[in-house]
């Protein structure tokens, strides 16, 4: 398994599509994320918003922490995405969004306890999670890196 900087590198260097980041933030940025969504998120989570805030490719970003603005109210925003899918779709506390498409496509990190660090789909129609896409977002990131390069 790759770390996050180097899958970072290897997206950049060898992406076939344009890659587009949202900007490396302050941990204090991640603190104030965490307490907004009274969420503790994964470690390699905080370590990719904390070295490229979030992005990837173009059209397919992972959502993040925009212009070092926790807070931020763009699509995009985990803080903004979540609240939208808790608003919208009875998203559950326990989840935040790391992926958001069209009002169609969910992807969150689970934070619950027994199943800490998932990234899982959840499903915006029948308001449930319906599979596991990765046991973390290393790998979840890794598969992604591969997909794309």
């Amino acid at each position: 398994m790759s770390d996050i900087n180097s899958l970072i590198k290897r997206l950049n260097d060898e992406a076939q599509d344009e890659v587009y980041w949202l900007g490396a933030c302050d941990a204090s940025q991640i603190n104030i994320l965490e307490n907004k969504l009274k969420l503790s998120l994964p470690y390699e989570l905080k370590e990719f918003i904390l070295l490229v805030g979030g992005g990837g490719i173009v059209g397919e970003e992972i959502s993040g922490i925009v212009d070092n603005d926790a807070l931020a109210e763009s699509g995009g925003a985990i803080h903004y995405d979540t609240y939208q899918c808790r608003n919208e779709y009875a998203l559950p506390s326990d989840m935040a969004v790391i992926y958001f498409k069209d009002d169609d496509v969910c992807w969150c990190v689970d934070c619950r306890k027994d199943t800490y660090g998932q990234i899982v789909n959840y499903d915006l129609f029948s308001k449930k999670i319906s599979n596991i896409l990765a046991p973390s977002f290393s790998i979840f990131f890794e598969e992604y890196v591969n997909l794309h390069t």
